[in-house]
């Protein structure tokens, strides 16, 4: 059969990936189609005469990307050709006559009122706002086969003219299972001339099966799914691993889930292998296996070899059980493209989502079997997400799977995991039938892949050990405290020898070679140097002269300069200190640094560099400087190059059992500590040098805008891993087909101890508010909508509209279980004053009345050059306006306190009201440009409670951090209290690299720990925007500077802890009895220990023996996390006791659930939620003491008795059993040595 040849060619805007995505993703589906042929070209790239041999070309525009005029003339002559999208107009012009005035195109630009795509008898939506506006002149010449509608009027969505087809917008800018893109999907066929018949194929897949899962709800699915007689997949995971609780545990060890297994693979489930692991450092399933979640980039040590070593084992293991993976399942749709490759050269068929480049975001589904990919295999469609497990309701799904039925043969994937109620599982396939489904059968398909792995089971071993390591002890049964293996067994009685305990960790202090007398350049490395350790959360220890550093001392930091100095002696010393376990900082040439392996290269001009480190990017240094290249060892890792020659700048290493990070140049130029190596906490993180004291107290804002491609159980987890306290969730994500699942978010962050806030942004209300209303929409003096930025700003002057606004907003808070509300950022809009006329607001017809109602004119004439109210002319008129947005300002505060009031009054557990203020006292200009007045604002709390978050205008963003303790000083100075004190850090791209002294275009790194830093010097209430624009490994830090105003004080059994603020003692995962004070303490999650503010001494009891083989027992409940102030804690056999303040309800997360709860002496019927290792008890905002009570019986007590003495026994067999060993190898070597003397041999 003939090929057809399909050249792509798409527009790239600079800085983006969009359109290579967006061409990948076309290639994806063009592989549904026999004999078609893709290939894909930018418009750059792009010269006329390559679309000569293509029989179809397809252009992809871009609004922020034109082509050249004469590559657009050379695409018009294709034999065929389809545009999507931005340059219709520019096409049109290079068309022959006949087809150009059959078309016409009247405009294009953002248009987000067309938001629906009509499509023979289905109607679907429009993700995206720029269109090109098209119509017919001569509609005998022209096929329109879609039409899109703004409610009013109807326009050709797609539409051929004889050679010719044209789209209104790129249909692959997003992609939704009731989205416009399913047309073009089913148009393709059309466009090709490759038809296909009509059927409609739904694929099952029961996900994320793991050797932890219970049998009994495979079997009960299994069950249905016989009856039902289905086909299906099974996505197994086939090796369990969690490094935290020390459990590792594959199939083989699991005979009832196997069973359940081969049970559903007689029936008709296909296996799909889903990784071997599910993980790489984290838990399985937790965790990515083959990608850098953090860092967003493939794994360094993904070698094929390693890559190849983990598949082996995971397909013996399941090989071994008698189970046939017939297809594969990428761990988290994310992997490299050589890694998918390796996959596809394995497996003939896959089902996932595909990354189209090296990002997690450039990710695309296909909604049809993809019969060749790029990297050469099949691909599966996984389009429908899954069936969730609170509220297994089918309706979206099934909705959604009705409109996939618009594609002549799409597919219908579904994911449906095992602990979602059995039930529903038949109610989807009964309703995928109904809507004239057929069930998808990978079986006749699968080909030989069963028997090729089935020859692999005897590869077992090496590689298994690969796949499980780090997990540490392996786990039988369902419980993860289950029997000890025997390598964990040996590992453990190796911990009891001298010598052989691995790298200790570093500890919460750096020691600084320091120079009392610098130079001016040493100084401003110094200063910056220490600036940027305590952020860190790390205590400062300076050591002059040629000190040798303490024995103990874990955190070495020597300047060039300085450590240039060290004699001979010294430098040996810092290097012995190294290889015993330290981590040493250098800077510039010196020869400590060479003492650990680094050499130097020649001097050379820097100021562009590329970081290789987690965060990859690029640097731009305020300034060039000349700096010393690198040499480093063979086996250390790069994390900086020059820019230019590519030249290390920053290496790490390891020497012995302990680790090195070599600078090329000066830490910091100006002092400031992040203007050079602002990454510098990233990469000692990577070498393990994180303080112990840590916050749980962060407050972020949400936006699901920003978070579409994640689920809500991820981005949940990982806030409650990144100790976030509070999330201000965008409250205004309601559409006419869609809603965000609030309710959904509300009780998994409960459930994990979290409190969520709604966070409104007035004067909008919502999208759908104001394009239902136009008579509500604000207006400029021209009498023009007016949006100066993302919000959709309604008339709150207006009686009528403000009214509607309020109820609006009120129902919101109603219809959820919100625990408080932050209304943010209400101001008039007007940057730069009456100079910019064209947003100036408000000039609403009611806005207007009232001012002229006043002063006896239209404020419009303020505007009017020819007007004698025109603002230069007239002072006191201009002034006057002023006036009256500051009034209107308060008053509308004062309306949405009212709200907000009249909300908390119907929450009898607590409701907090923040109130988010522009810092219109630091910059004044905001009192006239946007109606800010923020004493008379903070005066409305003697009638509203309310908090205040203070955010610094854009204007102050390239100052020094410590702006920030300026700011909160001057709010506390008017009264605001430090509980009610909120200081609101944004954090997003708005500067080039190297402007203003900074080195990135985000704070991040250095800066964004001293920003969360100098936030905390008055208050302990942070806010950052948002949790989504954080770089991860940033979010994973600021805890860290959150805490860093406590110090700590190493004790001979624990340590000395003064703390302002509440904040978490890291005390090790294997620390026991934790005392506080002298007084057993409950507060403990984990290795971290929960303290409240002042001066403690925390203790820890050492570790017996039988303790060290068998494990830690943990001596009762205790408190895991609270969302409120911890003031004191205790507890005995039958009760846990806690002192508490919040300003909203609290959210207590207990590690069991109480029997029943007291509040300041009185029973409490305490609403209890249960999560999946403990239960959140929701308390009394106030302040009150709290007495949670567990039950206590003799048998419960002689259970203890006998756990205890079973643990004793077993202790003193091992011991008895090693010294056993040791006295035989003993004695076998006396025994050789005498024999060996009796030969007369030495």
């Amino acid at each position: 059969m003939r090929q057809t040849e399909v050249l792509v060619v798409y527009a790239e805007p600079e800085q983006s990936t969009g359109g290579l995505v967006n061409a990948r993703h076309l290639e994806a589906l063009l592989g549904h189609f026999p004999g078609v042929k893709p290939r894909i070209v930018s418009s750059d790239a792009y010269r006329p005469g390559n679309a000569a041999d293509a029989d179809l070309v397809f252009y992809i525009g871009s609004p922020a990307a034109e082509p050249e005029e004469a590559v657009v003339a050379d695409l018009a002559r294709a034999d065929r050709l389809c545009w999507l999208g931005a340059g219709a107009d520019r096409l049109l012009r290079h068309l022959e006559p006949l087809t150009r005035s059959a078309i016409a195109v009247e405009g294009e630009g953002d248009r987000p009122f067309y938001v629906e795509v009509f499509y023979r008898d289905a109607v679907l939506r429009r993700g995206s706002s720029f269109m090109v506006e098209l119509s017919t002149v001569d509609p005998d010449r022209v096929r329109v086969a879609a039409e899109v509608s703004d409610g009013s009027r109807r326009r050709p969505y797609a539409l051929q003219a004889g050679r010719v087809w044209l789209f209104a917008d790129n249909p692959l800018a997003y992609f939704g299972s009731r989205d416009r893109y399913l047309v073009f999907a089913d148009l393709l066929h059309d466009i090709l001339g490759i038809d296909h018949p009509v059927r409609h194929s739904a694929i099952l897949r029961i996900a994320d099966v793991s050797p932890m899962t219970d049998p009994r709800q495979l079997e009960a699915l299994t069950r249905i799914l016989g009856e039902e007689a289905v086909p299906f997949l099974v996505s197994v995971v086939p090796f369990y691993v969690d490094p935290d609780a020390q459990i590792s545990i594959g199939l083989a060890e699991r005979p009832e889930l196997v069973r359940a297994l081969l049970e559903m693979q007689d029936i008709g489930g296909s296996m799909v292998l889903h990784g071997a692991a599910h993980r790489h450092h984290g838990k399985t399933l937790a965790d990515l296996e083959f990608w850098d979640a953090e860092a967003d980039r493939p794994l360094s040590a993904g070698s094929a070899d390693q890559v190849r070593r983990k598949l082996d084992a995971a397909i013996v293991e399941m090989a071994g059980q008698g189970l046939a993976p017939s297809a594969w399942e990428t761990p988290g749709h994310a992997a490299s493209e050589a890694d998918y490759r390796r996959f596809a050269g394995l497996f003939g068929t896959a089902i996932e989502t595909r990354m189209a480049t090296d990002r997690r975001a450039d990710a695309y589904s296909v909604p049809f079997l993809v019969e060749r990919d790029r990297f050469g295999g099949r691909l599966l469609p996984d389009n429908l997400g899954y069936v969730r497990a609170d509220a297994p309701d089918l309706g979206a799904v099934l909705e959604s799977a009705e409109s996939i039925r618009v594609i002549r043969d799409g597919f219908a994937s579904v994911q449906f995991h095992p602990f979602v109620p059995a039930p529903a599982l038949r109610d989807l396939v009964r309703g995928l039938r109904d809507r004239g489904y057929e069930f998808f059968d990978l079986r006749p398909t699968a080909g030989d892949i069963a028997q090729r792995f089935a020859a692999m089971a005897e590869r077992a071993g090496e590689a298994r050990e690969m796949v499980v390591a780090g997990g540490g002890r392996s786990a039988t049964g369902a419980a993860p405290s289950g029997g000890v293996s025997r390598s964990a067994l040996v590992s453990r009685l190796l911990a009891l020898l001298p010598g052989k305990r691995g790298r200790p960790p570093p500890g919460s202090t750096a020691w600084i070679l320091w120079d009392s007398a610098p130079t001016p350049q040493l100084d401003a490395e110094q200063r910056g140097l220490e600036l940027a350790l305590e952020a860190h959360g790390l205590s400062i220890e300076k050591l002059t002269g040629g000190a040798s550093p303490p024995a103990d001392a874990r955190l070495l930091v020597a300047v060039g300069a300085t450590a240039e100095r060290l004699a001979p002696a010294d430098v040996d010393a810092w290097a012995t200190a190294v290889r015993r376990g330290a981590v040493l900082v250098t800077t510039g040439h010196s020869r400590l640094a060479q003492a650990v392996g680094v050499e130097f290269g020649p001097i050379m001009e820097v100021r562009e560099l590329e970081d290789f480190s987690r965060r990859r990017g690029f640097l731009r240094w305020p300034s060039s400087d000349a700096v010393v290249s690198l040499q480093p060892p063979r086996a250390a890792t790069v994390l900086l190059r020059d820019g230019a020659t590519g030249k290390p700048l920053a290496v790490a290493g390891e020497l012995g059992r302990g680790a090195f990070l070599a600078l090329a140049g000066p830490f910091s130029a100006n002092g400031s500590g992040y203007d050079r190596y602002p990454q510098l906490p990233h990469y000692l993180a990577d070498l393990g040098v994180r303080a112990r004291l840590v916050s749980t107290s962060l407050e972020v804002f949400f936006d699901p805008g920003l978070r579409q491609e994640d689920s809500v159980e991820d981005y949940v987890r990982l806030w409650r891993e990144r100790g976030i306290r509070v999330v201000h969730a965008a409250a205004w994500h309601f559409y006419e087909e869609y809603e965000f699942d609030y309710a959904r978010l509300l009780d998994l962050a409960h459930r994990n101890g979290i409190l969520v806030y709604a966070w409104f942004e007035p004067p909008q209300v919502t999208s759908n508010f104001w394009l239902q209303r136009p008579e509500c929409r604000e207006k400029n003096y021209l009498g023009a909508d007016v949006r100066p930025d993302w919000r959709y700003p309604i008339a709150l002057m207006d009686d009528g509209c403000n009214r509607q606004a309020l109820a609006e907003y009120a129902r919101v808070l109603d219809a959820f279980d919100w625990d408080g509300v932050n209304f943010a950022e209400l101001s008039f809009f007007g940057t730069g004053g009456f100079a910019n006329s064209g947003e100036l607001t408000p000039f609403h017809p009611a806005a207007s009345s009232r001012f002229e109602a006043l002063h006896g004119f239209d404020p419009a004439e303020l505007l009017d050059p020819d007007s004698e109210h025109y603002f230069q002319r007239d002072e006191a008129g201009a002034r006057a306006f002023v006036e009256l947005r500051v009034d209107w300002i308060v008053r509308l505060h004062r309306d949405l306190l009212r709200v907000a009031g009249e909300a908390a009054a119907r929450r009898p557990l607590g409701f907090e009201t923040v109130v988010t203020l522009l810092d219109s006292l630091a910059v004044p200009e905001l009192r006239r440009d946007l109606g800010l007045d923020v004493p008379r604002i903070l005066q409305l709390a003697d009638d509203h409670d309310f908090s205040v978050a203070v955010e610094d205008p854009i204007e102050m963003w390239s100052q020094s951090p410590r702006r920030y303790e300026a700011v909160a000083e001057r709010y506390v100075d008017l009264g605001v209290s430090t509980a009610r004190l909120l200081i609101d850090i944004n954090v997003l791209e708005f500067r080039e690299a190297g402007d203003d002294g900074f080195a990135t275009p985000q704070q991040t790194g250095v800066e964004l720990q001293e920003l969360v830093r100098a936030a905390t010097r008055f208050t302990p209430r942070t806010l950052v925007y948002a949790e989504a624009t954080l770089h991860e490994e940033d979010l994973e830090l600021v805890p860290y500077a959150l805490a860093s105003r406590a110090s700590l004080v190493p004790e001979p059994s624990g340590w000395r802890v003064r703390t302002p603020h509440p904040l978490a003692l890291d005390v090790g995962a294997d620390a026991r009895d934790v005392r506080v004070n002298g007084e057993a303490w409950p507060a403990r999650d984990r290795n971290l220990v929960l303290l409240p503010a002042g001066d403690h001494v925390v203790t820890l009891a050492p570790r017996g023996v039988g303790e060290l083989l068998w494990g830690r027992r943990e001596p009762g409940p205790r408190i895991v996390r609270c969302s409120g102030t911890i003031l004191d804690a205790r507890r005995s056999e039958e009760e846990v006791v806690l002192d508490y303040e919040a300003l909203s309800r609290v959210a207590l997360t207990m590690s069991a659930a109480p029997v029943g709860v007291l509040v300041d002496g009185v029973e409490f019927a305490a609403d209890q939620l249960p999560s999946r290792d403990a239960t959140v008890v929701l308390l009394p905002a106030g302040r009150h003491q709290v007495s949670l009570r567990y039950p206590s019986s003799v048998a419960a007590t002689a259970r203890r008795a006998l756990d205890h003495a079973g643990q004793l026994l077993l202790t003193v067999i091992a011991l008895f059993g090693f010294v056993a060993c040791i006295t035989l190898l003993l004695l076998l070597a006396s025994t050789a040595r005498w024999q060996r003397r009796a030969r007369g041999l030495p």
